[in-house]
């Protein structure tokens, strides 16, 4: 139950903190979407929450809408950035505030996912939690290929610890994942 507390006490902060920087750039951001891209600004997926409930995530969209492209090449320039500075992530505050979401949870699989791995009842255990914009396996090993199961794995390791404490770990470690992230892509570096 303090869990719980604590997680609900630092998603509404954070909104709030958050809302002068968003009321700005989420415009902003779907302008030049409309701009370079065309519409839809939105890409819309279900995705696997609390309990196994599926719910709707939604990201910036950072593909063409041609499907006759391989999938690397769908990535637009706009998307291209987004994805790299994570700004496309930006719309799933709106998944926060459906409590839909957490700031900190193991990333929301898709259902295809969840259901094509062999690795099923760990990912039933996962889903015992909020799923999160960012999660243990993103702040501990960004840039690093691991598989399924290894971040499955890491992601039960917040299940199972799930603390006040790992909560503020896991933001602090985000924050300087992105701040590294930022000052590679600026100076043409890669992860």
């Amino acid at each position: 139950m303090f869990f719980k507390t604590c997680q609900l006490l630092i998603d509404f902060a954070l909104l709030i903190l958050l809302l002068p920087f968003n009321i700005v750039v989420l415009p902003i951001i779907s302008i030049i979407i409309l701009i370079f891209d065309g519409g839809p600004v939105f890409f819309v997926q279900e995705r696997v929450g609390l309990n196994l409930k599926y719910f709707k995530i939604y990201k910036f969209r950072t593909m063409s809408l041609n499907t006759n492209l391989t999938e690397s090449e769908r990535i637009s320039k706009v998307g291209n950035f987004l994805r790299r500075s994570s700004l496309d992530e930006l719309p799933q505050l709106i998944n926060i505030l459906k409590r839909d979401m957490s700031f900190v949870g193991p990333r929301p699989l898709t259902r295809e996912v969840l259901l094509s791995k062999d690795n099923t009842s760990f990912a039933y255990k996962r889903s015992s939690v909020l799923p999160g914009l960012t999660g243990y396996t993103q702040a501990k090993y960004t840039g690093s290929r691991r598989s399924f199961t290894q971040k499955l794995k890491i992601d039960l390791e917040y299940v199972d610890k799930k603390t006040c404490f790992l909560l503020f770990k896991i933001l602090f470690m985000t924050v300087k994942v992105l701040f590294v992230r930022f000052k590679h892509n600026k100076t043409g570096e890669t992860l």
